[in-house]
């Protein structure tokens, strides 16, 4: 079987051999001829202990469907994600129709408010301190995504103005991909030779505008501030009082079409 698949067979919603049949067709009977031996050979050997033992009961599902994120993410016509292991912030938004793997990092936000954040260089000096080491790239861990402390009172403006901010950036880098044929990947690595850059400065402004939202005072090191606010944070949720996590502030109305939109990559169009 393909380990880099361009397709996925998600029969997640058949919880009887039967309706997998029924509903998946010739899907079904290639994953009755190509996975049933493979995942029936490991069950045999490896015993009533072995997670391959539980997953023979419904062999034609995924063995960890995620089936609570995916009911999260239920009418929603994308989400954020970005590489579990990555050299530099790269978050994006991917249309619902696809089935991720394990390679991605996956958040089921569509606001441009949460897009900014986590795009922020604050977020990527989190990353940077929070994760883990794989070579000289980032593992973003569980650790990262709940230890990040959020902006606890920005203002209606400064959420408006995150999120045009993170609109922007997108714009600038499909437009360099675009006219380019680059990947997301080339396109940073393009960015990052000394000299002015078109992304450089629409991360600038996404920057400067998050750390307005923050309150971060010009001349602290990002990661002392954020220790300080994480700390903050932690006193106020052990003593009972309302904190401010991810996603469009609480009072907010998340559907406002000022920190809304709907790009995203799609899937490619069947041939």
């Amino acid at each position: 079987m393909p380990t880099n698949p361009d397709y996925c067979i998600d029969l997640r919603g058949a919880n009887t051999e039967t309706s997998a049949a029924e509903l998946g067709g010739a899907a079904f009977r290639y994953l009755k001829q190509e996975l049933y031996p493979f995942i029936k050979g490991k069950a045999d050997r490896r015993g009533e202990v072995d997670h391959y033992s539980a997953w023979i009961k419904c062999w034609w599902k995924p063995r960890r469907g995620r089936e609570e994120f995916f009911a999260t993410i239920r009418g929603s016509a994308r989400v954020m994600v970005c590489p579990g292991v990555c050299s530099r912030p790269s978050f994006a938004f991917l249309s619902s129709k696809f089935v991720p793997n394990n390679t991605l990092q996956v958040f089921a936000f569509d606001d441009d408010y949460t897009f900014g954040i986590l795009q922020s260089t604050l977020h990527w000096e989190w990353t940077k301190a929070k994760g883990s080491r794989v070579r000289a790239d980032i593992d973003y861990t569980t650790a990262v995504w709940t230890t990040f402390p959020w902006a606890q009172e920005p203002t209606e403006a400064e959420v408006v103005a995150i999120a045009d901010a993170a609109r922007n950036l997108r714009r600038v880098r499909d437009a360099l991909m675009k006219d380019n044929g680059w990947s997301l990947r080339a396109l940073y690595q393009a960015s990052e030779v000394p000299g002015p850059h078109p992304l450089k400065d629409a991360q600038a402004a996404l920057d400067d505008a998050v750390r307005q939202a923050y309150g971060m005072p010009a001349d602290q090191e990002p990661t002392e501030f954020l220790l300080e606010l994480n700390k903050l944070v932690a006193e106020d949720e052990a003593e009972g009082r309302k904190v401010q996590g991810p996603g469009v502030p609480t009072g907010l109305d998340p559907r406002d079409p000022r920190w809304t939109s709907d790009d995203c990559i799609e899937p490619p169009l069947a041939s």
